[in-house]
């Protein structure tokens, strides 16, 4: 999201120093220096963008009337370096031109010379100075010490529960009484799950057209009444996901166009059927849920991404659900060739609006995968998909898009409440995405939540344990995004 004019943002050096842009000894007086530090919440670390007519500048939240300055004279020995300096008649050496580099991430060069904010370290205290350039040819760490993101104090993020309807399987159908929807007052707003879809794209018996399947429709009733129920509960808005394709569609460029027809058949479908109920599908649906979390195929990282036919279908709903005034949602998960691909998918198409990964560790034998949750909190942080190394899975170079907002996909299920370590798993969760780290924040980063569903008929484990840990899991999540 751009930066606002005269809103106030903390500014992180994008050099995985975790320190932001700060004014030494918090005070604001000429010549006083600009280094990085470790965030004190203390209003030296407070900057605005503010227009002087038809300039910017960086105002030091200490005194508005002070702005990032850019020290010329060689008398102290330190020309080029970053100070503070009042902003009124100082238009050569104080205004600035914000060059966007991902999600809330910029350069910030001076508009009256070709120099750039640096950080000289990612130490406390480092100085910033203004120079040349880094050539956009180097890695990412070359570059990131001209790259600052600002977080906007005050802000929250998505927090979204994952909420189940229509059909499951063999007939049966999802279900939820008030009170199992109760208690998630501190959502933002919800995402509405399909289930198991796969017959919509896999009879091929049944006619390309707006109602041609049983449970299909059955989902976009159930999507419609689960939307008004919440809304009745809790005045906000919905994302209604896809029927999930899966692995049941051939990887054919014929079957994923037929795939992608059927996607504009279901929107058109759900907005008939918020109109049958008088109710407004501009106003209660944010966007479309990409259920599919798995990329299929292969493609070249490179240079292919839109060659891969399962991508392709992605972008035609995308497209759609735009033309409807609608955002697109995704919910990868961490598997190191899944990762790799969905990296493509975020940084090198427009298709998704916000991607919130699964660190795929609370269901995962595999203990060392725990190191998915710092990795993820550091992409969140710097807004790139890394590896467990916390290193960017593509060179700056081959990112194409930024549109793409990366947050997490929280998992947890009714074993929390009756193994212990399921329940240790979860907790690293808590203990890692609570944590501040550099320019991530809980508070700002966006956050869906999977937890289960209410047990069904067919679907129980013994001693009906499942049944114990719903209301149980539920509550862990409200709290979570409290």
């Amino acid at each position: 999201m751009a930066y606002q004019l005269n809103k106030t943002y903390l500014l992180f050096s994008n050099s995985g120093s975790g320190r932001c842009l700060t004014v030494s000894g918090g005070t604001a007086a000429n010549n006083r220096n600009v280094c990085i530090l470790d965030k004190n919440d203390s209003a030296a670390q407070n900057w605005m963008v503010k227009a002087f007519g038809s300039n910017l500048k960086l105002v030091t939240g200490l005194n508005q009337n002070y702005a990032l300055n850019y020290y010329r004279s060689a008398g102290q020995g330190k020309p080029g370096n970053c100070d503070i300096y009042p902003q009124s008649g100082n238009d050569a050496d104080s205004c600035i031109v914000l060059e966007p580099v991902s999600t809330d991430v910029y350069r910030i060069k001076l508009k009256n010379y070709n120099l750039y904010l640096t950080a000289k370290g990612t130490s406390d205290n480092a100085d910033v100075r203004w120079e040349a350039q880094i050539p956009l040819g180097s890695n990412y760490t070359d570059l990131a010490p001209q790259e600052w993101r600002f977080l906007e104090l005050g802000k929250k993020g998505i927090r979204a529960p994952f909420i189940y309807a229509g059909h499951w399987s063999n007939g049966k159908m999802y279900y939820y009484t008030d009170e199992q929807l109760s208690g998630l007052d501190n959502a933002t707003e919800f995402v509405i799950c399909s289930g198991v879809f796969q017959g919509y794209f896999t009879n091929k018996g049944e006619p390309a057209s707006a109602r041609d399947t049983t449970y299909i429709q059955q989902y976009v009733q159930a999507a419609t009444q689960m939307t008004r129920r919440l809304y009745n509960m809790y005045g906000k808005q919905v994302w209604i996901g896809t029927p999930l394709v899966g692995k049941n569609v051939p990887y054919e460029k014929t079957a994923f166009e037929e795939v992608g027809k059927r996607m504009t058949y279901f929107i058109d479908n759900l907005i008939a059927e918020f109109s049958t109920y008088a109710m407004d599908f501009g106003t209660l649906v944010k966007g479309i849920y990409m259920s599919d979390e798995e990329v299929l195929g292969t493609f070249n990282t490179g240079t292919s991404v839109d060659k891969n036919w399962q991508i392709s279908m992605f972008q035609t709903v995308s497209n759609y659900a735009a033309s409807k005034g609608k955002k697109m949602l995704w919910s990868p998960y961490w598997g190191t060739e899944n990762l790799t691909e969905a990296a493509c998918v975020i940084h090198r198409t427009n298709i998704f609006d916000y991607a919130v990964i699964q660190p795929h560790y609370y269901f995962s034998p595999d203990y060392s995968a725990h190191l998915n949750c710092e990795a993820l909190r550091t992409g969140i942080a710097i807004q790139r998909v890394v590896y467990q190394t916390r290193q960017p899975i593509l060179h700056e170079s081959a990112i194409t898009c930024t549109k793409t907002v990366i947050g997490c996909q929280m998992e947890i299920d009714w074993r929390y409440n009756a193994y212990s370590d399921f329940k240790a798993r979860y907790n690293t969760y808590e203990e890692v995405f609570d944590q501040s780290y550099g320019a991530y924040s809980k508070q700002t980063a966006n956050f869906g939540f999977y937890f289960g569903c209410p047990p069904i008929e067919g679907m129980e484990n013994p001693n009906g344990e499942a049944a114990k840990g719903y209301p149980v899991v539920r509550d862990v999540v409200n709290r979570f995004f409290q």
